[in-house]
Parts: C-alpha cells; sequence; structure tokens
C-alpha cells in the first residue's frame, strides 16, 4: 500500500493478504480497496479539537525537533484506534498487538 505521507491519502494497494480482516465498509471488492480505504482511513486520525493534543504534539516537537503534520500523526499512530482492532503496518513490521504499540511510542518520542 502507498500512503502520502503529507495527508495520509492511500494512493495504491499493491496485496490484500487476508480480506476477511478488512474492515467491512472496505469490502465492496478488489477494484474500489484503495478508494474505500482511502476514505475509511482519515476517519482515524486523533480529532483536532482533543483535548491534550495540541500540548502533546508541541511536546513530541520540542523532543524530536520536527513538527508532525496531520498525516505524518496519522501514519505514525498506525490508523490505530482504541474502539477496535484495526490499524495499518508497514511492510516488513511485526503484525501483532505489539508491533502497534504506538502509544508508549508516542508518550516517549520515538519515531519507529
Amino acid at each position: 500500500m502507498d500512503i502520502n505521507p503529507n495527508n495520509a491519502s492511500i494512493d495504491r494497494v499493491y496485496e490484500v493478504l487476508a480480506d476477511d480482516h478488512l474492515p467491512l465498509y472496505v469490502r465492496c471488492g478488489p477494484a474500489h480497496i484503495a478508494q474505500n480505504l482511502d476514505r475509511w482511513f482519515p476517519g482515524r486520525a486523533i480529532p483536532a479539537g482533543r483535548m491534550g493534543l495540541r500540548q502533546a504534539l508541541e511536546d513530541w516537537a520540542i523532543r524530536c525537533g520536527t513538527e508532525l503534520s496531520s498525516g505524518e500523526l496519522l501514519i505514525g499512530c498506525r490508523g490505530l484506534n482504541l474502539s477496535d482492532q484495526y490499524w495499518v503496518s508497514p511492510a516488513g513490521a511485526p503484525l501483532d498487538w505489539a508491533g502497534a504499540a504506538v502509544f508508549s511510542r508516542f508518550r516517549t518520542g520515538r519515531k519507529s
């Protein structure tokens, strides 16, 4: 899958390993998976109005010396949402919960 790092748009899906594990909304046939994922993925973002988000992003910038765009934040959090079990994982990265433990990375400022 190709994800644009600036805005987290999904440009292309190369392979689906287990389509029965995709979110229901996305499972509308292989011809539309990239388009459906592109619609679904932005909804995974932390809402801009979430209490503490601005401070967390400022703290991140101070610790890491760089600011995050909303797309980079979404990709860095792998689209993980505490209300379900979906996330995206870079090729070659672990596909288990330990590999998706983004919350401890966000608190410590580690990028990967």
